[in-house]
């Protein structure tokens, strides 16, 4: 069920977020709702919609994965395959939700692999 959410955000286009939209201050992201709404959203804006709607199916734990100017996510499931990413312990497949070509759960774009490799990364448990 993970990979048919994963897929169904990834096919959400791909749209860059303005940092000000009708004069207020957007931080260059749109809340999940919007990004629905609108068709379209940046990595994080579509990073945090799939959060929600894994999080209404599941109480798995996860994680929002950041490396330079990109976002994944991260998904604690049993026996998690290809790529994943251990913290505190636990090992989470990570996901692209904003990519050319349909990825599933565990495989990432090599900028993504390359910046987790080199420590260039921060992340948000999500409880």
């Amino acid at each position: 069920m993970l990979a048919a959410v994963l897929s169904f955000v990834q096919a959400i286009p791909n749209r860059a977020v303005a940092l000000e939209e009708d004069g207020r201050y957007t931080a260059g992201f749109m809340v999940p709702l919007r990004v629905l709404a609108d068709d379209g959203g940046d990595c994080d804006s579509k990073a945090v919609l799939l959060a929600c709607l894994w999080r209404c199916l599941s109480r798995s734990p996860m994680a929002l994965i950041s490396v330079p100017s990109h976002m994944l996510v991260a998904v604690a499931v049993p026996r998690p395959a290809g790529a994943v990413i251990s913290i505190h312990a636990r090992e989470y497949v990570l996901m692209e939700v904003s990519t050319d070509l349909p990825l599933p759960p565990g495989k990432i774009r090599p900028y993504s692999a390359k910046a987790i490799l080199s420590g260039r990364v921060r992340y948000k448990l999500i409880d």
